[in-house]
């Protein structure tokens, strides 16, 4: 009897170990959905705007267009006015911290102030890329677009 009630005990703890991937599957990215694109010799940055009542939101992904892998990417993300100052500058740690060459992962960043006409965006990148064993490069770069 013992033995019995042992081996449910078991099944009971592993059923949830077990089907718990199928319910956690990756979700892949639709690049579709992300009318803004910026390519890079390196890195692709694609996003959206959705303006919320107290809030504006930027959901975007990144691609790793260049390296075996880029570890410990980080952005800079900064709202600037139509003349340039800054209004509100948001970071963003990209997890997994080691993206694959031709794989992506999703950012998305809250700014607290709306975005208006002729407001423009600067996206600015850091991480370190792996070609090899000991073949690895620091890399920073940034760019701005007019929203």
């Amino acid at each position: 009897m013992l033995k019995f009630m042992i081996r449910w005990i078991v099944i009971i703890i592993l059923i949830p170990v077990f089907t718990g991937c199928a319910h956690n599957s990756y979700q892949s990215i639709n690049t579709g959905d992300f009318p803004a694109l910026r390519k890079n010799h390196d890195l692709s940055i694609g996003w959206r705007i959705k303006a919320g009542d107290r809030y504006t939101e930027l959901d975007g992904y990144v691609l790793n267009n260049r390296y075996f892998i880029m570890q410990d990417l980080e952005l800079w993300i900064t709202l600037l006015d139509s003349a340039g100052s800054e209004k509100e500058r948001k970071s963003f740690f990209v997890i997994p911290t080691s993206l694959s060459l031709n794989n992506s992962a999703r950012f998305q960043v809250e700014f607290t102030n709306h975005v208006k006409q002729g407001d423009r965006i600067r996206f600015l990148y850091r991480y370190k890329g792996v070609e090899g064993h000991d073949e690895t490069v620091e890399w920073m770069n940034s760019f701005e677009e007019v929203l």
